[in-house]
């Protein structure tokens, strides 16, 4: 699967980067522009909740720690709101019991910053799909 855009009969799939580290953040974006997808980008999980107050987006791709509200509260309180988007939390080195408590609080998927790109945009296409169904049923 591939994400909308031209050809594919639907609009791209927006994609919220959240990350508090400039570099990673620009280079998330141009990859996922360059992979079809709409991205927008936020600094800190106060400045995703704005933006996700403004429009709608069908994945959140998260860093976990980051100032003021990291990844892990972000995904806490998008949970609590009806029909929120999947939440991808993208970090450094993570020990399984830390992603046990992620996925448990919500998340999609905890990836490893440095992962392959193609895992990165396979579980995006993945939390689309899922987002996708979710509004069909």
């Amino acid at each position: 699967m591939t994400p909308g855009g031209p050809g594919s009969g639907r609009d791209a799939d927006r994609v919220l980067v959240v990350d508090d580290d400039a570099e990673i953040r620009e280079a998330l974006l141009g990859v996922l522009r360059d992979r079809g997808f709409q991205v927008e980008a936020a600094r800190d999980g106060i400045q995703a909740l704005a933006r996700l107050r403004q429009r709608p987006y069908d994945v959140v791709l998260s860093d976990l720690h980051m100032p003021h509200l990291d990844g892990a509260d972000l995904l806490r309180e998008l949970k609590r709101v009806a029909g929120a988007p999947p939440v991808v939390i993208h970090t450094g080195p993570v020990d399984p019991d830390l992603e046990r408590v992620l996925r448990r609080a919500g998340a999609f998927r905890v990836l490893r910053k440095g992962a392959p790109l193609e895992e990165l945009i396979r579980c995006l296409e993945e939390a689309c799909a899922h987002r996708q169904a979710a509004r069909c049923a």
